[in-house]
């Protein structure tokens, strides 16, 4: 993701968002798709809101514009006059939902029908643990997630890991929360589902097996982290995401 580039083309881009303010102004609502949600939100009319963008950028979307709630694991965030949608893949599950609110669920289904859009209101899928969080030169905080995706199977406390880098838990926590964009338990988290994820896709072993392989011991509480963070069960992607995988293998 480059960075310098998202700025500049905001930098250059003032005539768009006034335009995009004067229409709002004008009476029109408001839709961004993907990485467009940097441009909207330059127009400041979605501080204090919520809003989504492609998950890769979420970290940078939160350094940027401190007054917006980003929710990067959402497909679609419906604000009123404003809508704001993740990975730019979802522009056809955006177009439904548009035209659900505006002309109803029927023209939304026939719209559906005629153009074969496949509707769902599944969340973003993280396709890997994000690079953006390694774009930093915090050499302490490289080491911790370094530490951390390769022992996520193993007790993995706050305190454990501020000892473990010689660091106080509150400062281990600020520090690793400003770096990442995600405080040290929601990384731990993060790196397990990744791994859940790999497992189930593979199909070999059973979700409770994958539930163990990953450092839980309850699986229902598992099962809840996972659903949150994927929008799927344990269950459901090993059954959407398992034969993909052995077909692409064998292919």
């Amino acid at each position: 993701m480059n960075f310098p580039s998202i700025e500049q083309t905001l930098q250059r881009e003032t005539a768009m968002i006034r335009w995009i303010q004067k229409q709002y102004a004008n009476g029109a609502d408001i839709a961004s798709m993907c990485l467009g949600a940097f441009v909207f939100a330059s127009t400041g009319l979605l501080d204090g809101k919520r809003a989504t963008t492609h998950w890769m950028g979420a970290a940078y979307f939160k350094q940027l514009f401190p007054k917006i709630k980003v929710e990067d694991d959402k497909v679609i965030i419906d604000e009123g006059r404003f809508y704001t949608s993740g990975s730019g893949f979802f522009i056809y599950n955006t177009y439904y939902f548009l035209i659900e609110k505006i002309c109803g669920r029927d023209m939304a289904l026939a719209a559906a029908k005629v153009f074969m859009i496949q509707v769902h209101d599944s969340k973003q899928h993280h396709s890997q643990f994000s690079n953006l969080q390694r774009d930093h030169e915090d050499y302490d905080i490289g080491r911790v997630q370094d530490y951390i995706e390769k022992n996520y199977s193993e007790p993995l406390s706050i305190s454990i890991l501020a000892k473990k880098f010689n660091m106080s838990s509150r400062t281990f926590i600020r520090r690793f929360t400003n770096i990442t964009g995600n405080s040290p338990l929601e990384y731990v988290q993060r790196a397990r589902m990744e791994a859940a994820k790999r497992l189930l896709e593979k199909g070999r072993i059973t979700v409770e097996q994958v539930c163990m392989e990953v450092g839980y011991g309850d699986f229902g509480f598992f099962r809840n982290i996972f659903k949150r963070l994927t929008g799927l069960t344990p269950q459901e992607y090993k059954k959407k995401y398992s034969k993909m995988f052995n077909e692409a293998v064998v292919g």
